[in-house]
Order: C-alpha cells, then structure tokens, then sequence
C-alpha cells in the first residue's frame, strides 16, 4: 500500500473526527477571512460614497466667505477644455406640510446648466428654473415630500460684505422661498452631492443659480467653482485660475470719475482687504489710499452735527489732531480755525459691540465744497445707507437716534450725498478706524490726458484695461483665501486612510479567533489520542518516525485545507450577517446605509493562505510534541510522567504568576494612590497582568497535583485528581473560559450612561443644558438684554457663544480619515472650570487650563485644545503634535494641540480662543456654535423660546447629554458587536467543552466501570464527572470575572457608566449556568449507554 492510499483510507475511515477538526479550522479561517472582506467592503463601500458624493468633480475651487465672478469659471473651462460649473453654496432649512415637519442645515445648491455633466445627467438639473427645486431622496423621505409639492426654504442670505463689517445692516440675512419640488434625486443623480468628507448624506435641495441670486439681491457671483478632469491636474487647474484672476475677482471694483480725472478703487466689502493694500499702491507710480468713516456726531461746545461721513487726506496736509471741517459744518457748528472740535463714533468689535468712543480735533482750516471737498465718490457704498432716499431710512448696523436728524440734515443728504463734512490726516484715521476687515475704503490714481478731446468711452476702456492688467499681475487669489481643493483624491485618500475595519473586526473577533484556534488544536489532540494505538503500530512496523510524521501532516492539512476552503464559504455568510447589523442594528459605527459587501478573490485567497499557515502551526507543534514525548519511548498516550522538561515548565509558569501578580499590585496599588489621576488604562493592563497571573497559577497548580500523592480517597479528591488527567485539555478549557468571561465583563462593564451627571460642570457637558448651531449667523451677543428682547428670549438662562470655520467632521461618527477639523473660537474665561482634562502638555495651565489658549506660543503656533478621542483615533496624533491650516488670507496657519479633552460635546472640533480665531479667519461674521446654561427644570420652556424667537436663523438644538449619548453610542456599539463576537467566542469553547467532555468520557469507560463495580452509584459517578468539569469551568469564568472587575473598576466606579454589578453579576449567571448545563446533559447522556458499565467486562 502506498502512502498517498494509505493517507486517504485514514482520512475515510476517521471522516467523523476529521469533520470536527475542519470545522474548529473553517471557524478560524471564517473569522479571519471576514475580518479581512469587511475591511475591503467598508473601504469599497467609502469609496462608492465619494463617487455618488462628488459624479465627475475632481477639484473645487473654493472662496471662504468671499464670492467671485461667474466669468472666472468660463475662462478657466475655455482654457483647460474640461467640464466646469458655476455654484452658489448657501445654508439654510426647509419645512413641510405647514410647518409640521421641519429640518435645519441643509445645502442650498444653486446649480447652473453645465452641473448636468459632471452629474452625470442629461437635461436634469439644467432644466431647473424659477421657484422649483430638485431635493435629494433623503431629504424627500424625512419630510415625507414629493415631485409636485411644495416646501419653503429658508435661505442664509449671501451678502458681499462682512456681516460683522461696520456699519453693515443684519436685517435680512435670511430670505425666504416658497418652491415646488420638480423632482427627487437619487444617488445615481448626485443627490448625494458634498464637499465635505463624510460617508453621512447631506440634505440637499438644489436650485437654478440665476434663481438663487435673485434672491441673494445680486448676479453673477458664486462662492464655488466644480472642475471636472483628470485628478493628477492640479497645477495646470490653479495657474488658469490665477491666469484668468481679476480685480472683480477680489471683489474690487474699479471707476473712472472724469471729473477729477482720476481712476478710484473700492470693495464690494466695503474695507479692502489689507492683503490688497501693497498690491494696490504699487499698481501705479503714484497712488492715494483713503479711508472715509461715519461718526456719530461732530461737536463745539453745545453745538453739534449728527451724523456726518469723514473722510482723509495725505498725512503731510495735517498734524494728528488737526482737522479740516467743509463750510457746511462750520456754519453749523460756528467753529472757526483754531477751535477744537469733537469726534464722537462707535468702533464695532465683534458681535457687534459698540465701543462708545470720542476724540478732539483742532480745525486747521474750513474747505469749501469743491473738489475733493465736494466728492460724493468718497462715501463707501454701504447697502442701507449710500442708497437710502433720506436719512430716517438710514439702515447702519448701529443705532441710530431718528430724533437727533433734523430737517437741515436731511436738506444736506439730498443736496451732498455723502458728502463728508471733515477730514483727518490719513495715518490718524488708520490709528482711529482700522478693522480686521481692511483698513482702507478706496485708492485713486491719477489720470493724465494727453488728448482732452478723446472720446471718453475709449478712454476709459484703455485705462480700466491698464489698470486691471497691472492689478491681475499682482493678486495671488490664494492670499484671499481661495484654495484649489483636489476633492476627489482627498475623498479617496481619506476613505482609503479611515478605520481599518480590517483590523478592528480582527481585534473584535480576537477571543472567537483564539477560541477557534484553540478547539483546532484540542480536535487534531484528540484525533492524536484516539489513534495512538494505530501510530504505536506503525512504529513498532519499523516506520521511522519522521514518514510517521509526514503522514500524519500530510493528512492533517488536507484536513485543513477542506476545513479552510469551507472557513471561505462561512466568511462570506458571516459577512452578510455583518453588514446586515452594519445597516440595522450596528447602524450608529457607520451612520449610513450605503456598506455594501464586496468580495475581491485577492483577499479570499489571502484569508485562505493565513488560515491555512495557522492550521499547519495548530498541528504541526501539538503533532510533533506528542510524537517525541511519548512515541519515541513507547509510552501509553495519556499516562503522562513528570519529566524534567515538564517540572521546568511548572516552575516558569510559578515565576510568571508571580511575577505578573505583583507587577498587577503595583499598578493597582499606584493607581490608588494618585486617585485624583484616574489612568483607566492603567486598570486594563493591571487585569490583563492578573489574568496572565491567574492562568499561570492554574498552570502550575494542576501541574503540582499531577506529581502530588495522597493519603486518601474519596470522590471529591478523584474530581480534582482527574481534572489534571489531561493538562492540555484542562488548560485549555480553563484558557477559554477565563478570557472569554474577561472580555465579555470587561466589555460590558465599559458601557457608558453619558446621562448621569450630566449638569456637573466637570462632565462632557461642561454643566450646559443645550448644544445648539444656527445656519445663519448670530451677529450680537445673545446676553445682552437688549439682544434678548429683540429675539424674544427670557432671562432664565445665559450662553456662551463659538465662532466657526467651517472644516470636516473629525467625530466618531465618521469614518473617513479627517485632516482638517472644524475649528471652532471661544471666550476661554467663559469655559473656565468646566469640562475634564485627560492629556496635557506643559503649555496647559494646571489651575485654568481654558486660559492658556489666551497665550501666545513660540514660533507663532497657535495653542488649541480638543477631545482625546478626536486627537488619538480620528485625527492619528497626540497631544503636542501640530495641526496645519490655511488661514482666510492663504496663509499657513499652525495650531499646537496642548490639551485632550475627556469626551465631550466638542467631539470632533478643535477649540481655539476667540481672540486667535479673529487674527486667522478676520472675514468670520457671527456666530453659529450655542452653549445654553439653564436650569434642568426649565428645559422645556427654554427649548421652546429658542425654537421660536431663533426659528428664522436655522435654529437645531439638542441637549448636551443627548449629544454626549450620539457620541458615545458609537462605542457602545463597538462594545455590542465585541460582546457578539465574544459571545459566539465563548460558544465555540462551550462546543470544545462539550466535545472534550464526551471524549474523556468515552476513554475512561474503564474508569467508570471499575466504580461501578466497587458499589458506586451512578448518580455518584455523574457527580464525579459533573463536579471534576465544573471546577475547570469555575476556575475558568472566576478568574476572568476578578480580573474583569479590576480592569474596569474606574468604569465601575463611574457614575456615567451604563453597567452596574446587578449586570454584571447576571452576566456572570449566564456563562456559570451555560456551562453547567452542557456539563450536566453531555454527562447525563453519555453515562446512560450500558455499553460503558460493561467495559471493564470486556477487558
């Protein structure tokens, strides 16, 4: 007989243990294998999102809070012949069915013709017009609309200028629309459309772009520009930008006034840009910059002139404190030359607090109204006040007192205009009027005629030309904040740099995994065991042990290999099952329902290979051990001697146990010490110690009984003398319980009830009762009384109010990998003594941690401050690493992570003091991040003032517990899908003890026999087996559930834990119960065959 026969008769004739043997591997390589698909499958399904998020976008050009022109995309798309399209990208919220159904933050998207091709769409998009929109499927479905209905918008309105610019009216900064859905676009039709990187859908509404600027009261202006193309083109994409950049571009526009022949340059934001100013005074040889303010009043003595524009002139015309008045003033006032006059203005600071403040002047001379004098043109244009009929329809941004206004005022508006009535040396005004939107409000440069008979049309046209050539050459649209984004390779790269599900789904599964290994190895001993008659055969046949060893291996791993091949089948099913909890009851670790499976062969025959290496390790040392140990003597398998190798394996595992105890004490005992500084873990790495501790004690016990010797006998003592009959087997129950009972506890224990406590100030909730946002911006400071009874709000609460630039979700909530978080600017003295700290460097402050973001750091790096959780596993870094920024006006912008945060309300933003905030993002208007202080009991009452007086601005609040639940579901459910693994864990070893078990059984009939033949009843042996398993089961759930406890005793501890010791000692209930019945009914069914009393007959 050959050997290949010889192997394939064996593997007929013990096809019913090979079968159990195929199946400990097909689990193995089914956990393995489905570790590895889901991971492909979460990144195929990410990246399927960026295709439905983005169609054929590759790059976006994108312009902060600042609009350019439309022409811009269509010489960039003439250029570079690649699809491009126009979009205006507002906030706002829509309702539905009278109001009745209501969502804030969704996209208004206004959309021109050419969006239909990087949709992918024909004829779709492009035939949007007037009040019709097209809304996305799951907006549809959450307000339960449809083609033909209408919804109405409530739309952030666009505004060219700062809204927190001076002088600037906050009137209507939202705008309202009643419009009628045309359709509902699905993925397929970019219903999914977003910038930002989320696997999460936004709630899109899209409209035609000519519509959508109607309403913002301007044309021709977008705030993001969609380029279609090859990914990898980003140089050639940003030099047509800049190549095709234009003054209006940069919001500049530039008149001729022919009158003074002089050519003058001024911004649609009112203030331009000091970035703009070196650019602007070096675009001509000669060159004036200006700066004209509105004051609230000019005064002598008892005498004064309300509201008045003032205005400059060149620093070498007047000394600091000089002034010149117009004659209009000066009659009003009766001031001569030599007077001193005062200055009366507000300086706007942010939301819109007005700094109260008066300077004296003296009158150098009295001009009269001719002119510069007399120049209407230096009047800023300022909506609500350049165009307004008379003063009393004065609209400023600022108070304005009606009854000051007098009849001869309003003769001067419609006779002058804005006129000014004085003006002041130009480095005083800059000293005086300076802002974070721009210092000056126009440059002139002046015209010289060669010809005063040409034709002032062609004039005009050749010198605008000059100049805007000259100015074109000079704007670098990045130092305006315009960034060309590679979206679609970020989107890639970030859904391909997320979680690694992969390997989280390994570390999940790490106890069903070792579990399965582990019954592999007990099925191949036991299969060892049952033939060690036929393997002695073979040797005393003259067959050298190492053909003995190789027929052994070789049948084995063909074993494997058929157990591996199913392991592929049960990967697939398994990952079915995973996806299905993924999208339903797992929904909160991915926060979509876009996870689709996706097999890749590659990856099955990976799966196949690494089960098939574990397989052969399995066997090959169980294999090779066993032969050596007992074949090589001629040893009866299974009455195992101590050998030397055996008494230097029971002291090793004596030295660890003890040396794994006391390193555990320290860290307990450490720990206790320092309570104030709670290091959780600290505690896990203690219980994981104590449980490498206890399973070496265990170890070295049942070793030490084996080579023990006692006086007596009774049947307690044959329990404990038989569960060591078998080290391996008893170890490795023992093994399968004890971390199985450890995970689950520990997993269970760590299961966070973010509720309790949640009105401490110490908390995630830093003692607030609401978390709210707004899509339109807040522009006042919401504590003042003033701005509270504007709004309608009571005096029962108070908030504190965060700035935003806008950045990705860096929360637990998405999946991606996020480089760029939203930061968020906050007054720190208004968060002093509230929230926990979990890491700090030694820039934080040990007393007010909140205050060191006031500091300034070296090397012009910015101190900011954001959750541990955020900083460790979204962002990848620690404390003291560095986040790198684009500033508003394209400049790098660094800020040096000096604290963590203990989970908190500001997962996923990066917190930095409102000061710095300023310096970095100056164009930010308002604010849109709420913290609501309030009494508990006045929840419902302030939750109803704020949805009603804050219901126009997009108002979406929450309370800050709820947001702290949202967060911490998201762990919860990773602590679900381990507890699930690990309970199938622990059915795999209750499997393996139940095949254990029965085989023990089966080889002790002797045993058996012989008790029953000196008068032990059968009730007595069942005792014996029952009690001799239940010791390795106790031993086994015990030791995992004290070291359980000790690892997650700060959890415990915790009053925001959402497990008590009633769960967990009900948990504990459940495995003791579970094993005890298999125990009970394997043994109850084995011992009622006849067939084993009668075996010592038969011997």
């Amino acid at each position: 007989m050959t050997i290949l026969r010889f192997i394939k008769n064996n593997l007929i004739f013990y096809a019913r243990k090979n079968l159990l043997l195929a199946l400990g591997i097909a689990i193995s390589g089914a956990v393995l294998t489905g570790a590895l698909v889901v991971g492909d499958s979460v990144k195929y399904s990410l990246n399927q999102i960026v295709e439905h998020r983005l169609g054929g976008i590759s790059h976006v050009l994108k312009a902060g809070d600042r609009y350019f022109t439309r022409e811009l995309s269509d010489r960039v798309r003439d250029q570079l012949q690649i699809p491009v399209s126009s979009m205006l990208l507002q906030e706002g919220s829509v309702t539905a069915d009278g109001g009745q159904r209501r969502l804030n933050h969704i996209q208004v998207l206004g959309v021109d013709p050419n969006f239909d091709v990087l949709a992918g769409v024909e004829n779709y998009y492009s035939r949007l017009s007037g009040d019709t929109v097209i809304i996305s499927r799951n907006l549809a479905n959450r307000l339960s609309v449809g083609a033909g209905e209408d919804v109405l918008l409530r739309i952030e309105k666009a505004s060219l200028i700062p809204l927190n610019a001076p002088f600037v009216s906050d009137a209507e900064n939202v705008v309202t629309l009643r419009a009628t859905v045309r359709a509902v676009a699905e993925d397929q039709d970019l219903g999914r459309f977003n910038l930002k990187v989320s696997q999460t859908a936004p709630f899109n509404v899209f409209i035609s772009l000519s519509r959508l600027e109607e309403l913002m009261d301007f044309s021709g202006r977008i705030n993001v520009m969609l380029l279609g193309g090859d990914q990898n083109n980003s140089g050639q994409m940003w030099e047509a930008v800049k190549e095709h950049f234009t003054a209006a571009d940069a919001s500049l526009k530039l008149t001729l006034l022919e009158e003074r022949q002089e050519l003058q340059v001024t911004s649609d934001r009112v203030f331009i840009d000091d970035v703009l100013s070196a650019p602007l005074l070096e675009a001509a040889d000669r060159s004036e910059a200006l700066l004209t303010y509105f004051v609230n009043q000019v005064s002598y003595g008892s005498a004064s002139t309300p509201y008045s524009f003032v205005s400059t002139v060149p620093d070498q015309w007047l000394e600091a404190n000089e002034i010149y008045i117009n004659q209009w003033m000066a009659e009003d006032l009766s001031a001569r030359v030599g007077d001193t006059v005062w200055l009366n203005y507000f300086v706007v600071g942010p939301l819109r607090e007005l700094n109260d403040t008066t300077v004296p002047f003296v009158v150098k001379s009295i001009v009269t109204m001719e002119g510069r004098f007399g120049d209407a043109e230096l009047m800023p244009d300022l909506p609500g006040l350049s165009d307004a009929g008379n003063c009393r329809d004065w609209d400023t941004g600022v108070p304005i007192s009606l009854e000051s206004i007098r009849d001869k005022d309003e003769d001067y508006w419609d006779e002058y205009g804005g006129v000014p009535k004085a003006f002041i040396a130009l480095s005083r005004a800059e000293d005086l009027w300076k802002n974070r939107f721009g210092t000056y409000t126009a440059f002139r440069y002046p015209v010289f005629l060669e010809d005063q008979a040409a034709e002032e049309e062609v004039l005009e046209t050749q010198t605008l030309a000059d100049l805007e050539e000259s100015l074109a050459g000079s704007i670098d649209p990045a130092m305006l904040g315009f960034a060309l984004e590679a979206t679609r390779a970020k989107g890639n790269e970030a859904a391909g740099s997320g979680v690694d599900f992969s390997e989280l789904f390994g570390g999940l599964s790490f106890f069903l995994l070792v579990a399965a290994v582990l019954l592999s190895v007990l099925l191949f001993l036991l299969n060892l065991e049952s033939r060690s008659e036929q393997l002695k055969t073979l040797v005393v046949m003259g067959i050298p042990l190492r053909t003995i060893r190789r027929i052994m291996l070789v049948e084995s791993m063909a074993v494997a290999l058929v157990g591996s091949l199913a392991g592929l089948l049960l990967a697939i099913i398994y990952n079915k099952l995973v996806f299905i909890a993924l999208n339903g009851v797992w929904r909160d670790v991915v926060r979509t329902e876009m996870m689709h499976l996706d097999i890749k062969l590659s990856t099955l025959a990976a799966g196949l290979l690494l089960t098939l290496f574990i397989a052969f390790l399995a066997i090959w040392f169980p294999l090779n051990r066993k032969l050596k140990r007992q074949f090589s003597a001629h040893k009866k398998l299974g009455t195992e001697k101590m050998s030397p190798k055996a008494s230097v394996w029971r002291k090793l595992t004596l030295v660890v146990f003890l040396v794994t105890g006391l390193a555990s004490t320290a860290l307990v005992v450490t720990q206790v010490i320092r309570m104030e500084v709670v290091n959780v873990p600290v505690f896990f790495a203690a219980g994981g110690l104590l449980l490498i501790s206890a399973i070496s004690f265990f170890h070295w016990y049942l070793s030490r009984s084996a080579s023990g010797k006692e006086q007596t006998f009774d049947l307690q003592l044959l329990s404990r003398k038989n569960a060591k009959r078998n080290l391996v087997r008893s170890m490795s129950i023992v093994i399968l319980f004890a971390i199985g009972a450890f995970l689950v506890i520990s997993t269970g224990s760590n299961r966070k009830d973010l509720y309790a406590n949640a009105e401490e100030r110490s908390s995630g909730t830093g003692g607030f009762l609401y978390y709210a946002e707004s899509t339109a911006p807040v522009l006042k400071q919401l504590n003042n009384p003033e701005v509270r009874f504007e709004y309608s709000l009571g005096e029962a609460y108070s908030f504190v109010q965060l700035r935003k630039a806008d950045g990705d979700d860096a929360s637990c909530l998405n999946l991606n990998k996020i480089i760029n978080p939203q930061v968020l600017g906050v007054d720190p003295a208004q968060l002093d003594g509230r929230y926990s700290f979990l890491t700090r460097t030694p820039y934080l402050d040990e007393a007010h941690p909140w205050m060191s973001l006031q500091e300034e750091l070296p090397g012009g790096l910015i101190p900011a401050i954001a959750d541990e959780t955020v900083i460790k596993w979204s962002l990848g870094l620690a404390v003291g690493d560095t986040l790198h920024y684009v500033n508003s006006n394209g400049e790098s912008m660094d800020l040096l992570l000096i604290g963590g945060l203990a989970p908190s309300v500001f997962q996923g933003n990066v917190i930095i003091s409102n000061d710095h905030f300023l310096e970095q993002f100056a164009e930010s208007s308002g604010t849109h991040v709420f913290l609501v202080e309030g009494a508990l009991s006045d929840t419902a009452v302030i939750r109803s003032e704020l949805e009603r007086g804050m219901r126009d601005l997009g108002w979406d609040m929450e309370l800050t517990a709820a947001r702290l639940a949202e967060f911490n579901s998201v762990t919860n459910a990773y602590l679900s899908i381990f507890m699930a693994l690990g309970a199938l864990g622990l059915l795999v070893g209750t499997f393996g003890l139940v095949v254990v078990l029965s085989r023990s059984i089966l080889e002790r009939k002797q045993e058996i026999a012989l008790l029953k033949a000196v008068g032990y009843a059968r009730k007595e042996i069942r005792k014996l087996v029952v009690r001799e398993y239940m010791i390795l089961l106790l031993a086994g759930i015990g030791t995992g559930f004290v070291t359980a406890i000790v690892a997650t005793l700060p959890s415990l501890l915790n009053t925001h834990t959402g497990t008590s010791f009633i769960s967990i000692l009900i948990w504990l209930l459940v495995l003791v119960v579970n094993g005890w019945f298999w125990i009970e009914l394997v043994t109850r069914s084995a011992l009622k065959n006849d067939s084993i009393y009668s075996a010592l007959r038969n011997d």
